[in-house]
């Protein structure tokens, strides 16, 4: 049986995987490039790392979780392994050990609303800050409360005072902020900053 050719779409697809839409979007204006070092802080399954390790972007990742972070390690091919197996790690969001000013790129997608408190919310965007070079891209996704929401008994969720806290950082817009209303329930942000 002959093999069928793969359309535009698997082609896609195969060169970014799972990646975030608005991730995808700053690859493709070109603001992104393999020089980049890049942290992914909560990369969870890696889904986001993906594209940049096979394009050759230096990527480190932390997740407050080991057997997530244990799962990446082993979803890497052996050559991988070899060249980045120190780079993932368990680690919690408001205390990266990393250098100061030692990233080009930070994504942060969908893991801020899932902490503790607002003390730890701002921590942890003050330490994303930190590791963050001058000029430098801050990639934000989080979910925030609706004047309509209630308020979760298990996480904190940020609502858009916590937005302004982050635009008031040292931070220019890239992007207008994008928000995203899912199922008329879970209200979504993403940001795209770049550190002045």
């Amino acid at each position: 049986m002959k093999k069928q050719p793969i359309s535009k779409i698997e082609e896609i697809n195969n060169f970014f995987g799972d990646m975030d839409l608005f991730l995808i979007d700053q690859v493709l204006k070109g603001r992104l490039n393999n020089s980049m070092n890049v942290l992914d802080v909560g990369f969870g399954l890696g889904r986001n790392l993906v594209h940049f390790i096979q394009e050759g972007y230096h990527v480190y990742g932390i997740d407050k979780d080991k057997s997530a972070v244990d799962f990446f390690k082993a979803s890497l091919s052996q050559n991988q392994i070899l060249q980045l197996k120190e780079n993932f790690k368990v680690g919690h969001t408001d205390n990266l050990n990393y250098p100061q000013e030692a990233f080009s790129l930070v994504i942060c997608s969908r893991v801020l609303h899932l902490l503790g408190s607002r003390e730890e919310f701002s921590k942890s965007i003050c330490e994303i800050h930190r590791v963050l070079k001058k000029k430098g891209i801050f990639y934000l996704t989080f979910n925030i409360l609706s004047d309509s929401d209630e308020p979760s008994k298990l996480y904190f969720v940020p609502d858009e005072s916590d937005v302004k806290f982050i635009e008031h950082l040292q931070f220019s817009k890239l992007e207008p902020r994008k928000t995203v209303l899912f199922d008329d329930e879970v209200t979504e942000v993403t940001m795209v900053l770049q550190k002045n």
